[in-house]
């Protein structure tokens, strides 16, 4: 069987077909919205390197190694650069399974493990303490509300704005997640300390069952810079120089192994596919080595047996 020959007019046209395709397979806004943004990167570097791009015979392997070197020379890093790769990958691959271009493979950069940033516990402290509810703004509240919540459940933040008022149940302290990677729908527990703080809110609220709980001030849903735009504001104000809003989610898991949590219940509760996800966790977490240190330590139980080093004299 001869296959017909595909051409494609632009990338424009490449990207909205794509689009088209994505959202025939019902994926997200969020996600079609990443695609879109990194496509736009990919995009940028092919306009400086070609006067009159031919899609079928500029877009190869070749032109990914170049774009990876173009990266690098922008100092992006290699989380940056792989982001960006994954990006562009499945739209690249949706061209080459419509003989858009040919085919090749587009392969991610190793990456050194490193220890993601957290908050500390003294800057938890700080972002925690409560405001006087009777001369804050409601944006201050709310806010200090987010930041328990998170501090609470260390859901995503997509997952956090996704939440609405049904989706708790205090008689039952629990928590329906129904925007979930996957799009899986997950109950998770609702801590006594957490209930109280959302009774209050939502008291202070308002809103109906199928309103965001989280919201603007115009009762919208807040976007994802809108949210991390009230984290930056907030933590800066409470002298705290770290704004990430993912840096709650490590700080939950790093807490919930360091105080004896199972890993297999924190996989469910932060929605892993994998138990592998959970057990980076588990690895940089699962031993606090500075406790019980120096009453264990070799040297030190030397030199406690020690304290006076008797010297002879030559």
């Amino acid at each position: 069987m001869i296959q017909m020959q595909k051409k494609l007019s632009s990338l424009e046209d490449g990207l909205e077909e794509f689009k088209t395709e994505c959202k025939v397979k019902n994926l997200s806004n969020d996600t079609i919205g990443y695609y879109e943004e990194n496509f736009g990167y990919f995009r940028d570097f092919l306009n400086d390197t070609f006067k009159d791009l031919d899609i079928k015979n500029d877009i190869s392997s070749q032109t990914i190694k170049n774009y990876i070197v173009y990266m690098k020379d922008k100092d992006l890093k290699e989380t940056t650069i792989n982001i960006r790769l994954r990006g562009i990958r499945s739209i690249l691959y949706y061209f080459m399974d419509n003989n858009y271009i040919d085919n090749f493979k587009i392969q991610l950069l190793k990456q050194d493990e490193t220890i993601p940033e957290v908050y500390t516990d003294e800057e938890i402290q700080k972002l925690l303490k409560k405001p006087n509810i009777k001369k804050c703004s409601f944006a201050e509240y709310r806010t200090w509300v987010v930041e328990n919540f998170f501090v609470g459940t260390g859901v995503r933040s997509k997952t956090l704005r996704y939440i609405e008022i049904k989706d708790l149940d205090f008689e039952n302290e629990l928590i329906c997640l129904t925007t979930m990677k996957g799009r899986k729908m997950v109950f998770i527990p609702m801590s006594k300390s957490l209930k109280k703080i959302l009774i209050e809110y939502l008291r202070i609220r308002g809103g109906e069952p199928n309103d965001y709980l989280f919201c603007n001030l115009e009762g919208k849903q807040l976007t994802k810079y809108a949210l991390s735009d009230i984290i930056n504001k907030y933590n800066k104000s409470r002298g705290v120089s770290k704004t990430g809003v993912h840096l709650f989610r490590h700080y939950f898991a790093k807490k919930y192994i360091q105080n004896g949590g199972n890993a297999l219940k924190l996989q469910k509760l932060l929605a892993h596919s994998t138990l592998e996800q959970t057990q980076h966790y588990v690895n940089l977490y699962g031993q606090d080595l500075q406790k019980d240190y120096e009453q264990f330590n070799p040297l030190d139980q030397l030199n406690m047996s020690n304290d006076r080093i008797k010297m002879r004299i030559a």
